[in-house]
């Protein structure tokens, strides 16, 4: 019989170790899966969240005193940021690979609890604006820097549990050899790197831009400006300055920006570190359809090149969001991993 223990951060060392462990037990097969991906789960037992929260949970599922299974449920404080429904988020999930008999019974507790908060529904993954998603192709691509990996079978248990997929988010790789003569200039604007010297500006234009270019997407939640602060100093051991691109006028007004930082999982598998992920594309509504996008793209290759790097990760790019995955084919991006968004409406009790 399965017994289920749930703890509020901040948890306990012997809470947090079992709960790590039973993602290392999970992938401990699995060549692709990166143990330091486990880092992103720390913030969340510490109670530190990118966005604030109501109530958070972790719940650890056992038989016989050993734990078969984990997941963290998350109430966000966002009513009064968006249009949406009431969310709740199932932040992580695993269960071990001879135990997925039991999925439905761990996430229908998850469920229970959410309701329970007042949630109206549920989003699965979801522990943040960055995190999102359960991989359901291309599993042999690697993981790369902040993103999940799942095994492939994790679609069909939220399936089986009643939750419905709602959204689908393509990774596209993009490679040295193919982009290398490309180029692409708007007229009018120009790219420059992120300023660490003037940070706090760059704090300003950052939230400005994510805020209004954003704003709308499916499930994205608004950031305040000191959430926003956070966020990047947290980022600011991971950035490479001239990784971070801002496109101006002419004039020097901030119309849009492209996010790529280093993919550190790269140097942890492989002890060399030539690959990128782009965390993000965005062009303010006004200025879109002007080459601008590809002057950024153009940019960007550039200086990857220049820097080493052979490869690089274009994501999170939802199916529904056309433009950027022209631009991705444009510079021969080849598909590669997809993952998915799913979520179970919650009728009142």
């Amino acid at each position: 019989m399965i017994e289920f223990t749930w703890a509020a951060p901040p948890l306990t060392p012997d809470f947090a170790r079992d709960f790590r462990q039973v993602a290392v037990k999970v992938y401990e097969d699995d060549p692709i899966w990166v143990s330091q991906s486990e880092d992103l789960v720390n913030p969340f037992t510490r109670g530190d969240y990118e966005l604030p929260m109501d109530h958070a949970s972790f719940l650890l599922a056992r038989i016989d005193g050993v734990s078969i299974g984990r997941a963290l449920v998350l109430l966000p404080s966002i009513p009064n940021r968006s249009n949406q429904s009431l969310q709740g988020w199932i932040g992580f999930f695993e269960i071990l690979p001879d135990q997925t008999d039991h999925a439905s019974v761990i996430l229908n507790a998850c469920v229970e609890t959410l309701q329970s908060w007042g949630a109206e529904k549920i989003i699965a993954l979801k522990a943040d604006n960055q995190f999102v998603g359960i991989q359901i192709a291309g599993f042999d691509w690697p993981q790369t820097v902040l993103t999940p990996h799942h095994p492939p079978t994790y679609a069909e248990m939220f399936e089986a549990a009643g939750f419905n997929r709602t959204a689908s988010m393509r990774t596209f790789e993009l490679k040295k050899n193919l982009v290398a003569k490309i180029r692409f200039k708007a007229p009018g604007y120009r790219i420059r790197h992120f300023l660490r010297d003037d940070l706090e500006n760059e704090i300003s234009i950052f939230h400005r831009l994510q805020k209004e270019i954003f704003s709308g997407s499916e499930n994205y939640i608004p950031r305040t400006l000191n959430e926003d602060r956070e966020l990047i100093n947290k980022l600011l051991p991971l950035i490479d300055d001239e990784l971070i691109l801002i496109a101006e006028e002419n004039s020097g007004n901030p119309v849009g920006l492209m996010i790529c930082i280093p993919d550190v999982y790269q140097q942890y598998q492989e002890s060399v570190l030539n690959r990128a992920r782009i965390i993000s594309i965005g062009i303010l509504r006004e200025h879109r359809r002007r080459a601008l996008g590809a002057m950024l793209a153009t940019h960007l290759s550039s200086t990857l090149i220049k820097k080493g790097y052979v490869s690089a990760e274009a994501s999170w790019i939802y199916k529904s969001n056309v433009p950027p995955q022209r631009l991705s084919r444009l510079f021969k991006g080849q598909p590669a991993r997809e993952f998915g968004t799913f979520e179970k409406v919650l009728t009142s009790a």
